[in-house]
């Protein structure tokens, strides 16, 4: 039987095409980004006035 679990918790093991490889740092970091955008603006929604 395989199991389906990463061999690493938090982590999902991919196969990258080689041609691509290069691209994948700046398009993470990019992804890193548009996240740390998305929760400021939940924080700011979620604000309690004063």
């Amino acid at each position: 039987m395989t199991s389906t679990s990463p061999s690493s918790p938090g982590r999902i093991p991919v196969l990258i095409d080689p041609d691509l490889a290069d691209l994948i740092p700046g398009y993470l970091d990019k992804r890193r980004q548009d996240l740390a955008g998305y929760l400021d603006r939940i924080d700011i929604a979620y604000e309690q006035p004063d």
